[in-house]
Parts: C-alpha cells; sequence; structure tokens
C-alpha cells in the first residue's frame, strides 16, 4: 500500500520524513508531493512529485493552456494520484486540510489519512476567532467551479 504525503513547507517536509523513518514505511511505497513548496530535486530517496509540474511548460501558450485547463485543484490532484499510483490504494498524510489535502483524503482510493502537523493556529502570535477557523472550512471539500464560484474567483 502506497502512502501519500502532502508538503507545503521545509517543516512538513521533514515532518514527512521522520514519519516516514518511524512507520518503517518501504521507499518504494512513499511519495511526497509538494504543494506551494519547491520540490526537492537532491532527494533522491522517496518519489518525490510537484503539483506544479502539472501545468509547466516552456512554452507561454502552453502554459497559460495547462493553467486553466488543471486550475481546479481536485483534478489536479486525482491526476497526479491515479498517474503516479493507477488504483492502488494509499494512505494520506496531510498537514491541515487545506483544500488539497481534503482533494487528497476524498480521493476514492484513500482508505485513511493523518495528520502531520500542527496545524495552522500554531503560527499565529496570539489566538483570535479568525486563527481558529480554517480558511475556507465551510466550502465543500470537492468542489466545481460552477458549485463554487466564489472561492475560485477569490482563489484566481
Amino acid at each position: 500500500m502506497k502512502s501519500l504525503f502532502l508538503v507545503h513547507s521545509p517543516v512538513t517536509y521533514l515532518t514527512s520524513v521522520l514519519v516516514i523513518n518511524e512507520l518503517k514505511i518501504r521507499r518504494e511505497d512513499a511519495i511526497i508531493i509538494f504543494f506551494e513548496f519547491k520540490k526537492i530535486e537532491e532527494n533522491s530517496t522517496y518519489k518525490s512529485i510537484s503539483i506544479n509540474e502539472y501545468y509547466g511548460s516552456n512554452k507561454a501558450l502552453k502554459k497559460f493552456q495547462n493553467y486553466f485547463h488543471y486550475f481546479n485543484v481536485i483534478n489536479r490532484i486525482d491526476r497526479i494520484v491515479n498517474t503516479t499510483i493507477g488504483e492502488e490504494k494509499f494512505i494520506a498524510y496531510v498537514p491541515v486540510l487545506i483544500f488539497a489535502g481534503k482533494a487528497l483524503i476524498t480521493h476514492t482510493n484513500c482508505i485513511s489519512f493523518n495528520f502531520i502537523e500542527e496545524g495552522l493556529g500554531h503560527y499565529y502570535r496570539e489566538e483570535t476567532l479568525e486563527s481558529l477557523s480554517a480558511i475556507n472550512s465551510r466550502d465543500s471539500w470537492r468542489s466545481s467551479i460552477s458549485k463554487s464560484i466564489k472561492t475560485v474567483s477569490k482563489e484566481f
């Protein structure tokens, strides 16, 4: 069974490596998905993928076309998972329930998920009502552009 780690910061990356070692996950079963964080090229120990690779291109027109084709994070996450592991079942390890994390843990082949970071609230200087509620916490977990125009327009 595969273990997919969603990484959005250096701390999350280091936590992922520690979890892999602690749980003795086989190297071929550990896959690190980089989101909003540059993929670590030097790491040949674990398979790693950048979400941004799925709409990257050297040609400006193709890059523009791919950006809109894969603008929907859910489609991008689903494509990454399906391309990387096919129909194999997996366990997801997410730092917090950001939109990409929600998409990963609701994938049809995800059998369970675990949190691997303390959460966004720990990065605030003081606790406020706003810091305790996650961004887009009331949004649908697997939405589409037509269902969530407000959220999509804010992200765009």
